[in-house]
């Protein structure tokens, strides 16, 4: 009665997990997404239906996994002003009473941490998010309606593991993001990559742990900008920097790849076609790796077809866009793929 699929990368495996719901088996598959909300929108973009979506769809799971203070050698202390400016914003709005770290021991090999433990973010979908799933609606929409069903966004389960003395805020800023109060933390299902999904009686979608995330939240986001034509980089880039963004740039897929492991950016605008290594090939390794699943990518290409679409989509790229494009449009794309990840979009 149980069906267990390790990934669902295109429109004929959806399908068969689909339909596998329907006949009442519990079906339990991973996905590559960035958030909880975004695994719909995921979904939809690999091929199916929102009301096929809507009728399957019960559980979304994100998980992220962050270092545990060691037991040995955690110690309470009072945070100095500098730290309480740095994090202001989360204790503006959370009552944290004790503050915690480890100050190293042999144990934990004096990092002050030892081991790992899971912070999860579990949309239920109900009723109300089934019949907006089916109508197609936004994703600021879905999220609303979590929200007001009790969606609690990771970088909140975070925080509820500092205030339970478990770990610290830098390591839970470090991995799940800076925290903002407001309006802004609506938009922080932050989780990225690896999601893991089941469908009918439980879909599970867990995106993957990356330490690295060095521009989320902490000044302008950086981009990196890979195509082998010399004028078109230069227009991109120059696009970019007009959208108030910081920009890396390659020339091919194998390029690229060294250059993401070098700066780490918070998106990829790629072509699709290059020497060396194309778009589809670099994506694919991309998406392979734990570190680098969770960067959003965009493909960019002259190629009009729908097959080159669903070639990248398939590949992992969370979004495609025409050559040649609209500066506003193309800018718009790309603030919304970061805010998917939560970071700064200048």
């Amino acid at each position: 009665n149980v069906i267990l699929i390790g990934e669902i990368r295109d429109k004929e495996t959806a399908e068969i997990a689909v339909k596998a719901s329907m006949t009442g088996h519990l079906v339990l598959s991973t996905l590559h997404t960035n958030s909880t909300i975004g695994t719909i929108t995921r979904l939809a973009d690999i091929g199916l239906d929102y009301y096929q979506i809507a009728s399957s769809v019960i559980l979304i799971l994100s998980q992220r996994l962050i270092k545990h203070l060691c037991a040995e050698c955690k110690i309470e202390y009072e945070p100095d002003d500098d730290f309480k400016k740095e994090y202001a914003s989360v204790l503006g709005e959370y009552k944290i009473e004790k503050f915690f770290k480890g100050k190293g021991c042999p144990k934990c090999n004096y990092s002050g941490y030892y081991g790992r433990i899971a912070v999860f973010e579990v949309l239920k979908v109900g009723d109300e998010l089934k019949t907006l799933i089916s109508s197609g609606s936004s994703e600021d929409k879905l999220m609303a309606a979590a929200r007001k069903h009790g969606l609690k966004l990771l970088i909140e389960k975070g925080i509820e593991k500092v205030q339970e003395g478990v770990t610290t805020l830098e390591e839970v800023t470090k991995v799940l993001g800076s925290y903002e109060s407001g309006e802004v933390a609506e938009q922080q299902s932050i989780a990225t990559a690896g999601a893991s999904m089941a469908v009918q009686e439980n879909i599970h979608a867990q995106p993957s742990s990356s330490d690295g995330n060095p521009s989320v939240n902490k000044g302008k986001a950086k981009i990196l900008a890979v195509d082998d034509e010399a004028d078109i980089l230069k227009v991109l880039v120059k696009y970019l920097q007009m959208g108030g963004y910081d920009v890396v740039q390659a020339t091919n897929g194998q390029e690229a790849l060294e250059v993401v492991h070098r700066e780490k950016p918070d998106l990829i605008l790629t072509d699709l076609m290059m020497p060396v290594m194309d778009g589809i090939e670099m994506t694919k390794i991309l998406r392979s790796k734990l570190e680098t699943a969770v960067i959003p990518i965009m493909m960019l290409t002259a190629k009009q077809s729908k097959d080159s679409e669903l070639e990248g989509i398939n590949a992992g790229a969370d979004d495609y866009l025409t050559k040649p494009y609209d500066k506003d449009k193309l800018l718009s794309r790309v603030k919304m793929l970061l805010r998917r990840r939560n970071v700064r979009t200048g």
